[in-house]
């Protein structure tokens, strides 16, 4: 997994994407809301992020995607399968337990829950931190100037509409790879 690290990092950094901020100072466990989420690369600049800042990440991925040969392989980078037919409140208190150790963490989630255009998107980010008592960690791509910022950070205490709200407001910065899937929600 080493090797495949370094190799995401070198690619990563050779094909002209760049960083822009750092995890805040102290931070060991966070729900990181990443956006936009328009095309299946927007994993590979996730994991250049996560590689170059040496972030301990987990990500959930629709079950459906872990398919032999894969499966190891993305077991091994942090996938943390959810089944979307099944999902719920007792799914919120499940996936809030990957912080229960204490240990550092950085569970990676992309509101709009699919790469297609939709017009609302999903809170599970928001009771997941709040249920495990993180902060949401706010990470988004730039696709036109190959960048991918993090650093912002959302009090999960906030009600939902505020930290919606909040979101709206730093993501409106971002530019997906496909830009005609990548709507901003109107209202939550």
């Amino acid at each position: 997994m080493i090797v495949f690290r370094w190799l995401v990092r070198f690619i990563f950094k050779m094909s002209g994407w760049q960083v822009e901020g750092d995890r805040p100072a102290g931070l060991q466990q966070a729900v990181l809301v990443g956006a936009p989420h328009t095309s299946n690369w927007d994993l590979f600049y996730t994991l250049g992020l996560m590689y170059t800042l040496n972030l301990k990440f987990r990500f959930l991925i629709k079950s459906e995607a872990l398919v032999f040969p894969f499966t190891s392989i993305l077991h091994a980078m942090g996938a943390f399968p959810v089944e979307r037919k099944r999902l719920g409140a007792n799914s919120v208190e499940q996936i809030a337990k990957v912080f229960e150790d204490g240990q550092e963490c950085f569970l990676c989630i992309a509101p709009e829950g699919t790469r297609k255009p939709v017009q609302t998107w999903k809170t599970g980010f928001y009771h997941i931190a709040r249920a495990a008592k993180v902060p949401i960690l706010v990470g988004f791509l730039d696709c036109q100037q190959k960048k991918v910022h993090i650093g912002d950070i959302i009090d999960s205490a906030l009600s939902e509409a505020e930290v919606m709200g909040r979101l709206k407001v730093l993501l409106e910065k971002a530019h997906a790879k496909k830009p005609e899937n990548f709507v901003l929600p109107q209202t939550f």
